[in-house]
């Protein structure tokens, strides 16, 4: 049985309940709410949030996939997680801060809310296999520079190169 299929099985769906509106939770978003939970600091570039989740989704050794990929500018991209993302801010799981330089670049930050928090403090899930990846994962490339990530998730998947990526500096 597919890890995915055993989490979704298992209740990872969690439902909030607040005034009569049921939010849930799909095991996907749930990894997501991991990732940005591991993270040392808050996780800033909407590209590592995509590769650390295409990493997780690699180490995965039962042939399930959390995502479907494609090529992007830098590497694989999901539209999928991209609105999980979304669901997951408007729903109060996640913030997500922007910030634009003076070049015009935009920068991403997210972090658990409170009640993003509270929904990993009563998923049990994480303490398994899975959290172990999702662990792992962070704490392997955190240190990287988004560069430095982008460029190892390219140079071991070359398949995701797309046609209009340049060699990052």
């Amino acid at each position: 049985m597919s890890l995915l299929k055993t989490l979704t099985e298992n209740a990872l769906t969690i439902a909030r309940t607040t005034n009569n509106n049921t939010t849930q939770i799909s095991p996907q978003q749930a990894v997501v709410l991991s990732i940005i939970n591991h993270s040392q600091t808050p996780l800033r570039h909407r590209q590592r949030l995509q590769k650390y989740t295409f990493l997780i989704d690699q180490a995965l050794d039962d042939g399930t996939t959390l995502y479907n990929w494609r090529t992007y500018d830098y590497g694989p991209h999901s539209q999928q997680l991209r609105r999980d993302i979304i669901n997951l801010t408007d729903n109060g799981f996640i913030t997500e801060h922007s910030k634009t330089s003076l070049g015009g670049t935009t920068q991403h930050r997210y972090e658990l809310t409170t009640t993003g928090e509270k929904e990993l403090e009563t998923n049990i899930t994480f303490q398994n296999a899975l959290g172990n990846t999702i662990r792992s994962v962070v704490n392997e490339h955190e240190p990287m520079h988004i560069n430095e990530l982008i460029q190892t998730v390219l140079n071991n998947n070359p398949e995701y190169k797309s046609t209009v990526y340049k060699q990052l500096p």
